[in-house]
Formats: C-alpha cells, structure tokens, sequence
C-alpha cells in the first residue's frame, strides 16, 4: 500500500481502548501503534512510515482535527500517500466526508468500533480515491453527451421564452433560469475549475469559499418543480464533487493529470502540482 510499515496504524486515540485495537489488528492481519498525546504521535510519524493514520473524534477532537491538518502540512512530500482516516465517536465539529477532506483527511466514517475501522481500510482500498478521479474525468464527456438527459439548451429557450413575454418580475425568473441553465451545463461537460469559477493555482481558501458561495445559490430545497428541482440537485451534486477533489491536493494533481491526458481540458493545462 505504501512503501515502509506496510500494515501498521498509526492511531491518536483518547479514551480508546488500545487492548480492543490490538485484538482487531490481529483478527484483520495488521499492526497497531496507539498514542493519546499529539507530541508522541507526531514523534512516532517522524520516526516511521504507516500504512494508514486514524484520528478518532472522541474525547480530544479538537486536537484530532489539529494533527490532521498538520499531517497535511509538515511533509506533503512524504506524507501525501498516506490515507488519513478521522473516525467519528459522536463529535459535532467534522460532520460529513467534504469537511473531513476540507481538513485534510482521506475518509470519514461514524461511530465504527476497531474491528469495522480495520474491515474498512482492507475492503475501501485507499487507491481507490486516484481511481475514482480518473473515472470522474473519463465520466464528464459521457454526461455531457448523454442524449438521454434534459438539456441545458431546452432550459435556455425556455428562460428567452420568458424574456419575450415581458414583465420585470418575469424578466427576473428568465434571467434566474437562464443562469441556472448555464451552471446546469457546466456541471455536465465542464471540468471542476470552470464549474466553481477557480484558476488552477486556487487556494484551499479559495476552493471552499466558491463552493459554499455557488451551493447557497443553487440549493435543491424551494425550487419551484420537479424540473427545477432535478437540475439543482445534479448541479449541487457537482459542485460537492469538485470540492471534494480540489481540496486535497494529491487529488486535485491526480485531476489535472487526467485532464492533460484529455487534451488540456479546462484547468488541466498549467501542471505545476498546486
């Protein structure tokens, strides 16, 4: 999996149970290394190469969160492949996958006991992200020209439509759905940076401000019929994905990557790994 201890995990776990990890690891064919304080964690990922890294969101969550943006921070080089689990016990600061990657972890799983943290690490192969990526990429030509789907230029007419039938209330609902129509577009054939309005040299800062910005603006909930509804829910779908990968930067290279290798798409053109 990676070069180094290659079935050992790192863990920082507060009121866990080491005896229970221990007991798991050797049920699923791994090695354990517990630490409760950040100073001897951080010492012993100095001092080896894991496998695989759990912060467990219990007692000390905020200092679990801390070691995870840290992770990131001291030796992107060394550390990028290195998947970063933060496992939830019941804490109300990281509540979702998009902010455990916002803080710079690789997966987020709930209230798992030590023996299910363990399952999940053998069957959710952690190269599966890098995969995922390229078949993103490889998916967004396919859902562009899927003729099976309502398209964009059907909204369109429908908002010039509008336009033609005068009224400002009603110059306002076309010119709503014509920008709605446009970023609907976008979601289907444009790349991850076009869709959220970035550059590729876009900050992490920058990444989640866009995406908070566009997913207020486009939100599902209150949009009038059931058409409405579908093209904002694709839509907010899209912009969760591309946050997603362009807040991590092993994912957000891995991206660019496949779209050079798909003739220099949107923001793949510039590959200086930012």
């Amino acid at each position: 999996m990676t070069e180094g201890d290659q079935r050992l995990v790192l863990i920082f776990g507060p009121g866990e149970d080491p005896d229970l990890w221990d007991l798991a690891a050797m049920n699923e064919g791994w090695s354990v290394l517990f630490r409760n304080e950040p100073s001897s964690f951080l010492a012993s990922l100095n001092n080896s190469m894991p496998a695989a890294i759990f912060l467990m969101l219990g007692e000390r969550e905020e200092e679990a969160i801390l070691l995870c943006r840290s992770i990131r921070k001291r030796s992107a080089e060394r550390l990028a492949s290195i998947p970063v689990m933060l496992v939830s016990r019941g804490g109300n600061l990281v509540e979702s996958e998009l902010e455990a990657r916002e803080n710079g972890a690789d997966f987020f799983v709930e209230n798992l006991d030590p023996l299910a943290c363990l399952q999940h690490l053998n069957t959710a192969d952690v190269e599966l992200l890098d995969i995922e990526v390229e078949d993103v990429v490889e998916s967004l030509e396919f859902i562009a020209n899927d003729a099976a789907e309502p398209s964009a230029p059907a909204e369109q007419a429908a908002a010039q439509q509008l336009m033609v039938s005068g009224g400002l209330a009603l110059q306002r609902t076309a010119v709503a759905a014509m920008e709605l129509a446009e970023k609907l577009s976008q979601a289907r054939s444009a790349d991850y940076f076009t869709l959220l309005g970035l550059d590729p040299h876009a900050s992490l800062q920058e990444v989640q401000d866009a995406h908070r910005q566009l997913s207020r603006r486009f939100r599902p909930e209150g949009a009038p019929g059931s058409a409405g509804y579908w093209a904002l829910s694709e839509i907010s779908e899209t912009l969760a994905e591309a946050a997603l990968v362009l807040s991590n930067e092993r994912l957000r290279r891995r991206y660019r990557d496949a779209l050079v290798r798909l003739d220099g798409g949107g923001g793949g053109e510039d590959n200086d790994g930012a």
